[in-house]
């Protein structure tokens, strides 16, 4: 059950997958498509808000036995940042109480409902305003944004995503490394290899 109404998690789910060839959304992890498992692992921590976009019907349909909200971004063509505020606006403006946000993709697929949760448990005790994931020298989503930091969210470019506010604030973060975050599917190799590895 989530933890909390104060935290949401907004999974970014709107694009087309162009490097991919076919619905990154609807690939298969497990049984589950890879939205699904998102979906499902982040409402298992909070309540989650799911950003569509592309092929909004069909993703929808992979989702609706999951409690958890959508919104579609009309405009999702413009990039994963007009997605990120469309998402957070709902967010805002349907929780009064809301204090931070996790914003999570759903191609990376080994991310685990503990990461989510070692995230949100570095909430509390910190004055910092980003909890970010670490892998592969570098910083990303999963990331929890604190309440403070929703208007740098909210005035980034269309083009760009929550790694451009992690980047620029990086005095302003406490880091949690996950080893397998590293991993993106892309493109059809990236995820032909990596079913191969888990089916190892």
């Amino acid at each position: 059950m989530p933890t909390s109404d104060k935290i949401t998690t907004l999974l970014l789910a709107a694009g087309e997958s162009a490097r991919m060839g076919r619905s990154k959304q609807l690939l298969t992890f497990r049984n589950k498509t890879l939205l699904y498992h998102a979906a499902e692992t982040a409402r298992s921590v909070t309540p989650v808000t799911v950003v569509l976009g592309a092929n909004h019907e069909t993703h929808l349909d992979a989702i609706k036995q999951l409690p958890v909200e959508h919104i579609i971004n009309k405009n999702w063509q413009s990039g994963m940042g007009s997605s990120l505020k469309t998402g957070l606006r709902h967010c805002i403006e349907t929780n009064t109480e809301l204090e931070a946000i996790i914003v999570m993709v759903c191609d990376q697929p080994l991310i685990t409902s503990q990461h989510l949760l070692d995230l949100i448990s570095r909430y509390h005790p910190t004055n910092k305003n980003i909890i970010a994931t670490e892998y592969a020298q570098t910083l990303g989503v999963p990331a929890l944004f604190k309440k403070s930091i929703f208007p740098k969210l909210l005035a980034i470019d269309d083009a760009h995503g929550a790694k451009k506010i992690i980047t620029q604030n990086t005095n302003d973060i406490i880091t949690i490394h996950f080893q397998d975050g590293a991993l993106d599917l892309d493109t059809e190799q990236d995820y032909q290899n990596f079913i191969s590895k888990d089916n190892t």
